[in-house]
């Protein structure tokens, strides 16, 4: 008969705690005093208030967590930023002008691509450009709701 598997544990992983520095320590505890002073009967109605507060300063300070979902193209960024530019500082200027200069700044040798390569790659970066911004505005439109 084989000798049977051992049941025992790994050991334990021991959580250390980080050391907060004494003037954030300072701080957090007199911000911490203030809330109990000013909202201290809001933390005595709900217990699982402080835990909600505690997840909103955790919120708010950096490292910040990324935005879910893949990194954006850098071209498609810079583009967006270079079309936002040049509309503010030639508001005379018609949009195809405005693409124009942007397609000669954002595309790899624009200048010499063959016209069915160079039309591609205009219409994919449009086609980048405008679904980075609807995107946007469909995500400003689930938070409003």
């Amino acid at each position: 008969m084989p000798p049977r598997p051992s049941l025992a544990r790994a050991p334990a992983k021991i959580w250390r705690r980080e050391i907060i520095p004494v003037p954030i320590r300072d701080e957090i505890v007199s911000f911490g005093k203030l809330l109990t002073e000013l909202f201290g009967s809001a933390f005595a109605e709900n217990s699982r208030l402080k835990f909600a507060v505690g997840r909103l300063l955790t919120s708010q300070l950096p490292p910040r967590p990324r935005p879910p979902g893949r990194p954006g193209y850098a071209t498609v960024t810079a583009a967006i930023r270079l079309r936002d530019e040049l509309q503010r500082l030639h508001p005379e200027k018609s949009h195809k002008e405005i693409w124009r200069e942007i397609y000669r700044c954002m595309i790899p040798e624009y200048e010499i691509l063959p016209a069915i390569e160079r039309r591609a790659a205009k219409d994919q970066l449009r086609r980048q450009v405008r679904w980075r911004l609807r995107a946007r505005r469909r995500r400003s439109e689930a938070v409003r709701i």
